[in-house]
């Protein structure tokens, strides 16, 4: 028995998908298709890393964005080394990648059955890398599109159990 390589996707769809789920239009749709292309998948530019790049764009601009709204609160360098670690770790990526609805638009690796842990929030992170550098590296752009991926302070806490700490630092640096 013989398996067909499978086809490319409807990028337009999954574009516009993707698009409707962050509310951010794309200028540049290669980079919409890039964050969406889980690792094994060729892209245009050649190789196989898939959104690996735009991931390791999009961990630290997601930093970056859970730093710039810290720095002016009150809060410890302690509370907010525990909240990058539970906001922008792999776990709370995953969880956001599949309750929004995101896990649905990767164009996953041959062979693949599901959207794997580690290739999820890969694909969170690609897509925060792709809308900073699509909206002109405006950070603000990021922020609105955490806060509709559902990765902030009090959805993390919600999901983890921890809502006394949590929610506190939501009220100060949550994106909800």
């Amino acid at each position: 028995m013989y398996l067909t390589a499978p086809r490319d996707p409807d990028w337009t769809s999954r574009i516009t998908d993707l698009e409707i789920l962050t509310t951010h239009t794309f200028s540049n749709r290669q980079l919409a298709k890039e964050a969406l292309t889980a690792p094994g998948r060729p892209l245009r530019s050649g190789g196989t890393d898939g959104n690996k790049r735009l991931a390791i764009y999009g961990d630290a601009i997601l930093k970056v964005a859970l730093v710039d709204t810290w720095y002016p609160t009150p809060l410890g360098r302690g509370s907010f080394s525990r909240t990058l670690n539970d906001v922008a770790g792999n776990n709370n990526l995953d969880r956001a990648g599949r309750a929004s609805g995101l896990v649905e638009l990767v164009w996953k690796s041959p062979g693949e059955i599901g959207v794997p842990f580690k290739v999820m929030g890969d694909t969170v992170e690609a897509v925060l890398g792709a809308v900073w550098l699509d909206s002109g590296m405006n950070l603000d752009a990021v922020k609105g599109v955490m806060g509709r991926l559902g990765i902030g302070i009090a959805a993390t806490a919600a999901a983890n159990g921890n809502g006394g700490r949590g929610d506190a630092m939501a009220n100060v640096i949550g994106f909800e």
